[in-house]
């Protein structure tokens, strides 16, 4: 099994790890989470019941995961068009 250079990464993984995408998940997965968290959790968040960790941390992640798939893959297409 060899081991693939930077140029030989398939091209989402290349735009999925870019600074520039990181970047934008990462304020899409802030903004969109809290809200996400506030919905699903809202009995926890009032004192009615216990916080599922676990959900807050996949409110965060999901968010971050869209975002970073349709910028990945977007930059692959505009780039194969080009």
């Amino acid at each position: 099994m060899s081991v693939q250079t930077k140029s030989e990464r398939p091209c989402w993984w290349r735009m999925a790890v870019a600074p520039g995408t990181v970047r934008v998940a990462t304020v899409t997965a802030l903004v969109v989470g809290p809200i996400l968290t506030a919905i699903n959790q809202w009995g926890a968040l009032t004192g009615g019941a216990d916080l599922n960790w676990i959900k807050v941390a996949l409110t965060f992640a999901v968010p971050y995961a869209v975002s970073t798939v349709s910028a990945a893959l977007n930059a692959c297409r505009d780039a194969a068009g080009s």
